[in-house]
């Protein structure tokens, strides 16, 4: 997925086989337990009881640098300065070739707007603009990238999952340093959940995604975003339309799947559902997967009593499987294993 791209005016049906292609390498790699970490709260407690699982902005997330992507700020600031735009109206009248492409790339309304700039009287003019325009593109780049970064982070609500229960470093970092709890999921059997119509399914992933994140020491280069809705939005602000369509319905997805290779350990995989763009919307915070169960309660091995109290009455209630977790006294090794309560 990393490697492919679905731009907005790409033909339905190799969408539709794109899109297919995806859902069925995922569900061929979705492992039939995913565990999901977390601390003794009553917004766990109450989410467990309801059969609710908790989606939430990247913003949420305890790690700062999570998803933190790569834009080539020398790129879009020499993009913003390096062609003069007078210079530019000169080679629109004199270079017809130029002038084709142009309208092809921007359209024909806008090229008509800006070949009706006038040229600077003299050289002196074309130097203090110059110098002017490259102090007010630098500040308007690196508005244009925090803003840009802020959008991005709010443009989806996300689950974290991990392939493994038995991470000291997670106990500790997730679930409050053992002190929690582990809620084994089985989202394989989601990708085609019953509707109670015979011969209809539904899947939980239409409008979510699960993909596993990739590690990586290079950040996710996001220069492109910013490049094309900073031309977007000047369009828009000027009353016109881009003739060109957005590079990729993917990217949302991308921009949240890569971490450093600091966190392999965590084997971890991501629930995305998109939302938007705007980060002055309003839109809420956190978003709820409903009814659904987890196959398993695994509890800290440092657990307070009255909360493994809580949790076993919630598994004796619900008919879920319940573990206490410990740290073999015999054995050589760090090593959690669970025992049935």
């Amino acid at each position: 997925m990393i490697k492919t791209e679905i731009p907005d005016d790409l033909d339905s049906k190799k969408e539709s086989k794109i899109v297919s292609d995806i859902f069925k390498y995922c569900w061929d790699l979705t492992p039939e337990n995913l565990y999901r970490y977390r601390s003794c709260n009553e917004n766990n407690f109450n989410a467990l009881e309801g059969n609710r699982f908790l989606l939430s902005k990247p913003t949420l997330f305890n790690d700062p640098y999570d998803s933190l992507l790569f834009i080539n700020r020398e790129k879009i600031i020499n993009d913003l300065t390096n062609d003069n735009d007078y210079d530019v109206v000169e080679k629109l009248k004199n270079d017809t070739d130029f002038k084709k492409s142009q309208i092809d790339l921007l359209g024909k309304d806008f090229i008509e707007k800006f070949s009706t700039l006038k040229p600077f009287k003299n050289l002196e003019e074309k130097e203090v603009y110059k110098q002017i325009s490259n102090i007010s593109c630098t500040k308007f780049a690196d508005k244009l990238i925090d803003e840009s970064l802020k959008a991005m982070k709010q443009s989806s609500l996300v689950a974290c999952l991990s392939e493994d229960f038995e991470s000291i470093l997670m106990w500790s970092h997730y679930a409050d340093n053992h002190k929690g709890f582990v809620l084994n999921y089985n989202f394989k059997s989601r990708y085609s959940i019953d509707t109670g119509v015979s011969g209809v399914k539904a899947t939980e992933f239409s409008d979510k995604k699960l993909f596993p994140v990739r590690y990586s020491d290079e950040r996710f280069d996001a220069t492109h975003y910013v490049e094309f809705h900073f031309i977007d939005n000047y369009f828009r602000s000027i009353g016109l339309k881009l003739n060109k369509p957005f590079f990729d319905k993917l990217f949302y997805y991308k921009i949240l799947l890569f971490k450093s290779t600091d966190w392999i350990y965590e084997k971890e995989w991501r629930i995305i559902k998109q939302t938007n763009i705007d980060y002055n919307d309003k839109k809420p915070d956190v978003e709820f997967i409903q009814n659904i169960k987890p196959v398993e309660i695994l509890l800290g091995s440092k657990i307070e009593e009255k909360n493994k109290i809580r949790l076993s009455k919630i598994a004796e209630k619900k008919r879920i499987p319940i573990f206490q977790m410990r740290l073999e006294p015999y054995l050589n090794k760090y090593k959690l294993t669970k025992t049935h309560l």
